[in-house]
Protein backbone atom coordinates (compact mmCIF):
# COMPACT_ATOMS: atom_id res chain seq x y z
CA UNK A 1 0.00 0.00 0.00
CA UNK A 2 1.63 3.10 -1.36
CA UNK A 3 0.30 6.65 -0.26
CA UNK A 4 1.23 9.72 -2.16
CA UNK A 5 1.92 12.71 0.39
CA UNK A 6 1.67 16.31 -1.43
CA UNK A 7 1.77 17.98 2.31
CA UNK A 8 3.59 15.76 3.53
CA UNK A 9 4.08 17.77 7.23
CA UNK A 10 0.60 17.93 7.83
CA UNK A 11 0.12 14.85 6.79
CA UNK A 12 2.30 12.80 8.58
CA UNK A 13 1.12 14.29 11.67
CA UNK A 14 -2.00 13.51 11.55
CA UNK A 15 -1.43 10.08 10.54
CA UNK A 16 1.07 9.95 13.51
CA UNK A 17 -1.68 10.87 15.82
CA UNK A 18 -4.21 8.83 14.34
CA UNK A 19 -2.29 5.96 14.50
CA UNK A 20 -1.19 6.65 18.49
CA UNK A 21 -5.09 6.92 19.02
CA UNK A 22 -6.16 4.01 17.25
CA UNK A 23 -3.32 1.72 18.85
CA UNK A 24 -4.23 3.22 22.21
CA UNK A 25 -8.16 1.51 21.47
CA UNK A 26 -6.96 -1.27 19.99
CA UNK A 27 -3.65 -3.45 19.98
CA UNK A 28 -4.54 -5.42 17.20
CA UNK A 29 -4.30 -3.05 14.54
CA UNK A 30 -0.76 -2.52 14.77
CA UNK A 31 0.50 -4.60 11.84
CA UNK A 32 -1.63 -3.20 9.37
CA UNK A 33 -1.09 0.33 10.35
CA UNK A 34 2.70 -0.40 10.85
CA UNK A 35 2.38 -1.40 7.26
CA UNK A 36 0.83 2.23 6.28
CA UNK A 37 2.88 3.89 8.10
CA UNK A 38 6.13 2.26 6.74
CA UNK A 39 4.89 2.74 3.12
CA UNK A 40 4.17 5.88 3.08
CA UNK A 41 6.00 7.95 -0.35
CA UNK A 42 7.24 11.68 1.64
CA UNK A 43 7.76 14.22 -1.68
CA UNK A 44 10.71 16.30 -0.43
CA UNK A 45 12.75 18.57 -2.63
CA UNK A 46 13.27 16.67 -6.56
CA UNK A 47 12.50 13.50 -5.25
CA UNK A 48 10.66 10.94 -3.78
CA UNK A 49 11.99 9.14 -0.47
CA UNK A 50 10.66 6.09 0.63
CA UNK A 51 11.58 3.99 3.77
CA UNK A 52 11.32 -0.16 3.66
CA UNK A 53 10.20 -1.80 6.36
CA UNK A 54 12.26 -2.40 8.98
CA UNK A 55 13.59 -5.22 9.25
CA UNK A 56 15.60 -7.10 12.73
CA UNK A 57 18.71 -8.77 11.64
CA UNK A 58 18.85 -10.93 14.80
CA UNK A 59 15.45 -12.89 15.43
CA UNK A 60 13.43 -10.90 18.71
CA UNK A 61 13.06 -14.18 20.13
CA UNK A 62 16.95 -13.43 21.26
CA UNK A 63 17.88 -12.73 24.20
CA UNK A 64 21.35 -11.55 23.81
CA UNK A 65 21.99 -7.66 22.68
CA UNK A 66 23.60 -6.77 19.93
CA UNK A 67 25.11 -3.20 19.66
CA UNK A 68 27.04 -0.66 17.57
CA UNK A 69 26.22 -2.14 13.81
CA UNK A 70 27.86 -1.26 10.66
CA UNK A 71 26.88 -2.08 6.93
CA UNK A 72 28.38 -2.55 3.17
CA UNK A 73 27.43 -3.31 0.33
CA UNK A 74 29.40 -4.90 -2.45
CA UNK A 75 30.18 -2.88 -5.19
CA UNK A 76 29.83 -5.97 -7.48
CA UNK A 77 26.63 -7.37 -6.23
CA UNK A 78 24.32 -5.06 -5.05
CA UNK A 79 22.58 -7.81 -3.19
CA UNK A 80 25.46 -8.47 -1.37
CA UNK A 81 25.46 -6.29 1.68
CA UNK A 82 27.10 -7.32 5.54
CA UNK A 83 26.27 -5.88 8.64
CA UNK A 84 29.06 -6.06 11.42
CA UNK A 85 27.79 -5.93 15.27
CA UNK A 86 28.89 -6.79 19.06
CA UNK A 87 27.36 -10.04 20.52
CA UNK A 88 26.92 -8.68 24.16
CA UNK A 89 27.22 -12.18 25.74
CA UNK A 90 27.88 -13.29 28.81
CA UNK A 91 31.26 -14.66 28.72
CA UNK A 92 32.32 -11.84 26.65
CA UNK A 93 31.75 -9.37 23.99
CA UNK A 94 32.11 -11.18 20.53
CA UNK A 95 32.44 -9.20 16.85
CA UNK A 96 30.09 -10.96 14.45
CA UNK A 97 28.89 -10.69 10.67
CA UNK A 98 25.70 -10.70 9.41
CA UNK A 99 25.82 -11.64 5.98
CA UNK A 100 22.69 -11.52 2.71
CA UNK A 101 22.61 -12.30 -0.36
CA UNK A 102 19.42 -11.43 -1.08
CA UNK A 103 19.41 -7.56 -1.09
CA UNK A 104 18.46 -7.77 2.63
CA UNK A 105 15.18 -10.17 2.66
CA UNK A 106 17.23 -12.93 5.05
CA UNK A 107 20.48 -12.38 6.88
CA UNK A 108 22.64 -15.41 8.16
CA UNK A 109 25.03 -15.13 11.32
CA UNK A 110 28.79 -15.51 10.68
CA UNK A 111 31.24 -15.97 12.99
CA UNK A 112 34.93 -15.10 12.61
CA UNK A 113 38.05 -17.07 13.48
CA UNK A 114 38.90 -14.54 16.32
CA UNK A 115 42.01 -16.14 17.83
CA UNK A 116 41.89 -17.80 21.12
CA UNK A 117 44.19 -15.44 22.89
CA UNK A 118 41.87 -12.55 22.30
CA UNK A 119 39.27 -11.88 25.30
CA UNK A 120 37.17 -9.75 23.74
CA UNK A 121 36.46 -7.96 20.49
CA UNK A 122 34.48 -4.37 19.66
CA UNK A 123 34.23 -1.82 17.19
CA UNK A 124 33.38 -3.33 14.17
CA UNK A 125 34.06 -1.41 11.00
CA UNK A 126 34.13 -2.90 7.16
CA UNK A 127 34.88 -2.27 3.98
CA UNK A 128 34.82 -3.48 0.58
CA UNK A 129 37.53 -2.92 -2.26
CA UNK A 130 36.59 -2.53 -6.03
CA UNK A 131 36.82 -6.20 -6.77
CA UNK A 132 34.38 -7.48 -3.98
CA UNK A 133 36.57 -8.62 -1.68
CA UNK A 134 35.59 -7.62 1.84
CA UNK A 135 37.44 -6.51 4.95
CA UNK A 136 36.46 -6.39 8.57
CA UNK A 137 38.70 -4.94 11.20
CA UNK A 138 38.18 -4.40 14.98
CA UNK A 139 39.49 -3.99 18.10
CA UNK A 140 40.72 -7.24 20.05
CA UNK A 141 41.72 -7.61 23.87
CA UNK A 142 44.65 -9.49 24.71
CA UNK A 143 46.14 -9.86 28.07
CA UNK A 144 49.05 -7.41 27.54
CA UNK A 145 47.05 -4.63 25.02
CA UNK A 146 44.25 -3.74 22.92
CA UNK A 147 45.34 -4.35 19.29
CA UNK A 148 43.62 -3.84 16.02
CA UNK A 149 42.59 -6.94 13.77
CA UNK A 150 41.79 -7.32 10.33
CA UNK A 151 39.90 -9.99 8.77
CA UNK A 152 39.22 -10.82 4.75
CA UNK A 153 36.75 -12.64 2.91
CA UNK A 154 36.69 -13.12 -0.58
CA UNK A 155 33.60 -14.86 -1.19
CA UNK A 156 30.66 -11.96 0.34
CA UNK A 157 31.07 -12.94 3.82
CA UNK A 158 30.80 -16.60 3.77
CA UNK A 159 34.08 -17.87 5.19
CA UNK A 160 37.10 -15.37 6.47
CA UNK A 161 40.71 -15.37 6.68
CA UNK A 162 43.02 -15.68 9.54
CA UNK A 163 42.88 -12.48 11.46
CA UNK A 164 46.28 -10.26 11.01
CA UNK A 165 47.30 -7.52 13.58
CA UNK A 166 47.42 -4.13 12.29
CA UNK A 167 50.52 -2.91 14.80
CA UNK A 168 52.18 -5.67 16.37
CA UNK A 169 53.55 -3.04 19.38
CA UNK A 170 51.27 -4.02 22.02
CA UNK A 171 52.56 -1.44 24.40
CA UNK A 172 50.10 0.49 22.38
CA UNK A 173 46.32 0.35 23.37
CA UNK A 174 44.60 0.94 20.49
CA UNK A 175 40.87 2.17 20.38
CA UNK A 176 38.38 3.18 17.90
CA UNK A 177 39.45 0.46 14.82
CA UNK A 178 38.29 1.97 11.29
CA UNK A 179 39.50 0.78 7.91
CA UNK A 180 39.63 2.88 4.22
CA UNK A 181 40.98 1.11 1.02
CA UNK A 182 41.76 2.91 -2.04
CA UNK A 183 39.68 1.49 -4.92
CA UNK A 184 40.63 4.20 -7.12
CA UNK A 185 42.35 3.54 -10.50
CA UNK A 186 43.02 7.05 -10.63
CA UNK A 187 45.75 6.78 -7.48
CA UNK A 188 49.00 5.60 -7.13
CA UNK A 189 48.31 3.16 -4.36
CA UNK A 190 45.48 2.22 -5.88
CA UNK A 191 44.28 -1.19 -3.59
CA UNK A 192 45.98 0.05 -0.56
CA UNK A 193 44.54 -0.52 3.32
CA UNK A 194 44.61 2.12 5.65
CA UNK A 195 43.90 0.89 9.07
CA UNK A 196 43.26 4.01 11.37
CA UNK A 197 42.23 4.40 14.84
CA UNK A 198 43.80 6.10 17.98
CA UNK A 199 46.31 4.56 20.12
CA UNK A 200 46.78 5.31 24.25
CA UNK A 201 50.57 5.23 25.43
CA UNK A 202 53.14 6.43 27.86
CA UNK A 203 55.21 9.42 27.37
CA UNK A 204 59.04 10.05 28.28
CA UNK A 205 57.40 10.82 31.64
CA UNK A 206 55.17 8.14 32.01
CA UNK A 207 52.18 10.50 31.60
CA UNK A 208 49.38 9.49 29.58
CA UNK A 209 49.27 10.17 25.76
CA UNK A 210 47.13 9.57 23.02
CA UNK A 211 47.37 10.20 19.33
CA UNK A 212 46.03 9.05 15.74
CA UNK A 213 47.56 6.28 14.47
CA UNK A 214 47.42 4.77 10.84
CA UNK A 215 48.97 1.47 9.46
CA UNK A 216 49.26 0.59 5.93
CA UNK A 217 48.95 -2.40 3.11
CA UNK A 218 50.03 -2.35 0.05
CA UNK A 219 49.50 -6.35 -0.46
CA UNK A 220 45.60 -6.71 -0.25
CA UNK A 221 45.48 -7.18 3.84
CA UNK A 222 47.99 -9.35 4.06
CA UNK A 223 50.67 -7.88 6.38
CA UNK A 224 51.19 -4.26 7.26
CA UNK A 225 54.37 -2.71 6.35
CA UNK A 226 53.96 0.94 7.66
CA UNK A 227 52.64 2.08 10.52
CA UNK A 228 52.79 5.26 12.73
CA UNK A 229 51.43 8.15 15.41
CA UNK A 230 50.44 11.06 13.40
CA UNK A 231 49.72 14.22 14.22
CA UNK A 232 50.39 15.77 17.89
CA UNK A 233 49.78 13.56 21.02
CA UNK A 234 47.27 14.54 23.05
CA UNK A 235 45.79 14.59 26.84
CA UNK A 236 42.51 13.02 25.68
CA UNK A 237 41.46 12.32 21.78
CA UNK A 238 39.46 10.53 19.53
CA UNK A 239 38.69 9.73 16.09
CA UNK A 240 36.53 9.23 13.30
CA UNK A 241 37.40 7.43 10.00
CA UNK A 242 39.08 8.23 7.50
CA UNK A 243 38.59 8.47 3.67
CA UNK A 244 40.62 8.59 0.63
CA UNK A 245 39.85 10.93 -2.87
CA UNK A 246 40.14 9.25 -6.54
CA UNK A 247 43.75 10.56 -6.49
CA UNK A 248 44.88 8.78 -3.35
CA UNK A 249 44.95 11.93 -0.66
CA UNK A 250 43.71 10.67 2.49
CA UNK A 251 41.75 12.49 5.03
CA UNK A 252 41.44 11.22 8.53
CA UNK A 253 39.70 12.86 11.45
CA UNK A 254 39.57 12.88 14.67
CA UNK A 255 38.32 15.13 17.46
CA UNK A 256 40.17 16.83 20.87
CA UNK A 257 38.66 16.96 24.47
CA UNK A 258 41.45 18.69 26.75
CA UNK A 259 43.80 21.34 25.63
CA UNK A 260 48.07 20.41 26.48
CA UNK A 261 47.63 20.71 29.90
CA UNK A 262 44.76 17.78 30.53
CA UNK A 263 41.98 20.37 31.30
CA UNK A 264 38.91 20.26 29.54
CA UNK A 265 37.84 22.23 27.00
CA UNK A 266 34.59 23.96 27.19
CA UNK A 267 34.37 23.54 23.28
CA UNK A 268 35.74 20.20 21.85
CA UNK A 269 37.51 20.04 18.32
CA UNK A 270 37.10 18.40 15.49
CA UNK A 271 40.06 18.23 13.11
CA UNK A 272 42.08 16.75 10.16
CA UNK A 273 44.88 15.49 8.87
CA UNK A 274 45.87 14.87 5.50
CA UNK A 275 48.70 12.81 3.37
CA UNK A 276 49.67 12.70 0.12
CA UNK A 277 51.84 10.05 -0.13
CA UNK A 278 49.97 6.84 0.88
CA UNK A 279 50.26 7.13 4.73
CA UNK A 280 53.92 7.56 4.99
CA UNK A 281 53.52 11.18 6.72
CA UNK A 282 50.34 13.31 7.42
CA UNK A 283 50.18 17.02 7.81
CA UNK A 284 49.73 18.95 10.66
CA UNK A 285 45.85 19.08 11.70
CA UNK A 286 43.73 21.35 10.67
CA UNK A 287 40.45 22.82 12.73
CA UNK A 288 36.78 22.15 11.27
CA UNK A 289 35.22 23.14 13.73
CA UNK A 290 35.26 23.75 17.63
CA UNK A 291 31.13 23.39 18.08
CA UNK A 292 31.52 19.87 18.34
CA UNK A 293 30.57 17.44 21.01
CA UNK A 294 32.20 13.92 21.85
CA UNK A 295 30.44 11.90 19.49
CA UNK A 296 32.41 10.23 16.68
CA UNK A 297 31.91 12.80 13.42
CA UNK A 298 31.78 10.51 10.54
CA UNK A 299 33.46 11.30 6.92
CA UNK A 300 32.65 10.45 3.57
CA UNK A 301 33.38 11.31 -0.40
CA UNK A 302 31.72 12.34 -3.21
CA UNK A 303 31.77 9.74 -6.14
CA UNK A 304 29.35 11.32 -8.54
CA UNK A 305 30.29 13.37 -11.50
CA UNK A 306 29.10 16.65 -10.28
CA UNK A 307 30.94 16.75 -7.03
CA UNK A 308 34.08 14.71 -7.59
CA UNK A 309 35.68 14.07 -4.78
CA UNK A 310 33.68 16.46 -2.19
CA UNK A 311 35.00 15.81 0.90
CA UNK A 312 31.91 15.77 3.78
CA UNK A 313 32.21 15.16 7.54
CA UNK A 314 29.40 14.95 9.98
CA UNK A 315 28.98 15.77 13.77
CA UNK A 316 26.88 16.42 16.91
CA UNK A 317 26.93 19.16 19.03
CA UNK A 318 24.50 19.59 21.97
CA UNK A 319 25.22 22.96 23.84
CA UNK A 320 22.59 25.52 23.46
CA UNK A 321 21.22 27.27 21.43
CA UNK A 322 22.94 25.58 18.48
CA UNK A 323 22.87 22.35 19.15
CA UNK A 324 22.11 19.59 16.17
CA UNK A 325 23.77 17.50 14.00
CA UNK A 326 26.03 19.70 11.52
CA UNK A 327 28.17 19.06 8.63
CA UNK A 328 31.05 20.70 6.93
CA UNK A 329 32.48 19.85 3.32
CA UNK A 330 35.46 20.65 1.44
CA UNK A 331 36.39 20.30 -2.93
CA UNK A 332 39.43 17.90 -3.26
CA UNK A 333 41.48 20.98 -5.05
CA UNK A 334 40.90 23.66 -1.74
CA UNK A 335 42.05 24.09 1.16
CA UNK A 336 39.28 25.95 3.25
CA UNK A 337 36.24 23.64 4.68
CA UNK A 338 32.90 25.17 4.31
CA UNK A 339 31.12 26.84 7.92
CA UNK A 340 29.25 24.02 9.23
CA UNK A 341 25.80 23.69 7.60
CA UNK A 342 23.03 22.74 10.15
CA UNK A 343 21.26 19.37 8.84
CA UNK A 344 18.50 18.72 11.32
CA UNK A 345 15.54 20.96 11.69
CA UNK A 346 14.43 22.76 14.89
CA UNK A 347 11.84 19.87 16.08
CA UNK A 348 14.85 17.41 17.38
CA UNK A 349 15.01 17.23 21.02
CA UNK A 350 18.53 16.15 21.52
CA UNK A 351 19.79 14.90 18.11
CA UNK A 352 23.29 12.57 18.56
CA UNK A 353 25.52 10.04 16.57
CA UNK A 354 25.39 11.18 12.73
CA UNK A 355 26.37 8.84 10.35
CA UNK A 356 26.77 9.83 6.39
CA UNK A 357 26.92 8.62 2.95
CA UNK A 358 26.50 9.91 -0.51
CA UNK A 359 24.96 8.19 -3.74
CA UNK A 360 25.46 7.63 -7.34
CA UNK A 361 23.59 10.74 -8.42
CA UNK A 362 25.54 12.87 -5.77
CA UNK A 363 22.94 13.23 -3.12
CA UNK A 364 24.13 13.51 0.38
CA UNK A 365 22.15 11.27 3.33
CA UNK A 366 22.47 12.16 6.95
CA UNK A 367 21.14 9.78 9.51
CA UNK A 368 20.94 10.06 13.18
CA UNK A 369 19.73 9.22 16.63
CA UNK A 370 16.40 11.17 17.74
CA UNK A 371 14.54 11.93 21.10
CA UNK A 372 11.52 14.18 19.56
CA UNK A 373 8.68 11.95 19.83
CA UNK A 374 10.17 11.11 23.72
CA UNK A 375 10.63 14.33 26.06
CA UNK A 376 11.70 12.37 28.66
CA UNK A 377 14.58 11.27 26.26
CA UNK A 378 14.63 7.85 27.33
CA UNK A 379 13.44 6.61 23.93
CA UNK A 380 14.90 7.47 20.68
CA UNK A 381 14.73 6.97 16.72
CA UNK A 382 16.72 7.19 13.74
CA UNK A 383 15.99 10.04 11.40
CA UNK A 384 17.37 10.98 8.01
CA UNK A 385 17.89 13.90 5.60
CA UNK A 386 19.21 14.39 2.57
CA UNK A 387 21.04 17.38 0.20
CA UNK A 388 20.34 17.62 -3.33
CA UNK A 389 22.98 20.45 -3.81
CA UNK A 390 26.24 18.90 -2.70
CA UNK A 391 25.26 19.54 1.01
CA UNK A 392 24.84 23.22 0.47
CA UNK A 393 21.30 22.75 2.44
CA UNK A 394 19.29 19.95 3.60
CA UNK A 395 14.99 19.28 3.26
CA UNK A 396 13.03 18.02 6.30
CA UNK A 397 13.86 15.18 8.55
CA UNK A 398 12.01 11.94 7.77
CA UNK A 399 11.37 9.39 10.64
CA UNK A 400 12.72 5.74 9.81
CA UNK A 401 11.91 3.65 12.63
CA UNK A 402 8.03 2.72 12.59
CA UNK A 403 8.20 1.99 16.23
CA UNK A 404 10.86 4.37 19.43
CA UNK A 405 13.07 2.22 20.89
CA UNK A 406 13.23 2.16 24.75
CA UNK A 407 16.00 -0.01 25.88
CA UNK A 408 15.87 -1.68 29.42
CA UNK A 409 17.84 -2.86 31.93
CA UNK A 410 15.93 -6.12 32.14
CA UNK A 411 16.78 -7.18 28.53
CA UNK A 412 19.95 -5.01 27.30
CA UNK A 413 21.57 -5.12 30.53
CA UNK A 414 25.31 -4.25 30.17
CA UNK A 415 24.85 -3.33 26.94
CA UNK A 416 22.79 -0.81 28.47
CA UNK A 417 24.73 0.08 31.03
CA UNK A 418 27.46 0.81 28.29
CA UNK A 419 25.60 2.26 25.85
CA UNK A 420 22.41 4.42 26.52
CA UNK A 421 21.41 3.89 22.34
CA UNK A 422 22.82 1.03 21.51
CA UNK A 423 26.42 1.77 20.30
CA UNK A 424 28.40 5.05 19.64
CA UNK A 425 28.13 4.63 16.05
CA UNK A 426 25.75 3.25 13.59
CA UNK A 427 25.89 2.37 9.56
CA UNK A 428 24.46 3.93 6.49
CA UNK A 429 25.82 3.35 3.36
CA UNK A 430 24.15 3.40 -0.18
CA UNK A 431 24.12 1.31 -3.67
CA UNK A 432 23.14 2.83 -6.84
CA UNK A 433 21.17 5.72 -5.56
CA UNK A 434 19.66 3.82 -3.00
CA UNK A 435 20.55 4.52 1.12
CA UNK A 436 20.42 1.73 2.97
CA UNK A 437 21.05 1.82 7.14
CA UNK A 438 21.34 -0.53 10.40
CA UNK A 439 21.03 0.69 13.69
CA UNK A 440 20.77 -0.91 17.18
CA UNK A 441 16.77 -0.99 17.53
CA UNK A 442 15.21 -1.73 21.08
CA UNK A 443 11.54 -1.30 20.37
CA UNK A 444 10.67 -4.69 23.00
CA UNK A 445 13.74 -3.31 25.55
CA UNK A 446 16.73 -5.41 23.73
CA UNK A 447 19.16 -4.19 21.49
CA UNK A 448 19.01 -5.71 18.37
CA UNK A 449 20.22 -4.36 14.86
CA UNK A 450 17.42 -3.57 12.38
CA UNK A 451 17.88 -2.61 8.71
CA UNK A 452 15.88 -0.21 6.43
CA UNK A 453 16.50 0.72 2.69
CA UNK A 454 15.92 4.47 1.53
CA UNK A 455 14.94 4.61 -1.95
CA UNK A 456 14.96 8.34 -3.81
CA UNK A 457 13.81 8.99 -6.98
CA UNK A 458 13.36 11.31 -9.18
CA UNK A 459 9.83 12.73 -9.65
Amino acid sequence: MNIQLTDTTTLLNYTTSLIYRLLVKQKSILYSLTTMLISVNCIAQNSILKVSYNTAIVSPENSIPYTEPYIVVNPTDEKNMVIGSIKVKDTGWETVAHVSLDGGESWVEKRLPIPDSVVFTGDPYLAFNSKGVLYYTMLGSLQKGIGQLLFKSSDKGKSWSVGVWVSTNFKLFFDHSTIAIDNSKESPFYNNVYAASHVNYRGSNRELLLAPFVSVSSDGGESFHQEGIFGPSLKNMNNGNAVVTSTGDIYFFYFVLMDDNGKWLEKHQLKVIHSEDGGKAFSNPVLISDEFTAYYPDAAINKSKRFKDRIYVTWTYTNEPDKGIYLSYKDADSKKWSDPVKVNDSLSVTPLISSIAINDKGIVGVSWFDNRNDPSTTCYDIYFSYSEDGGISFGKDYRITDQSSCPTMRKSGEALSRWKRGGDFHGLTTAGSDFHIVWPDARNGLFLPYYAKISLRRE
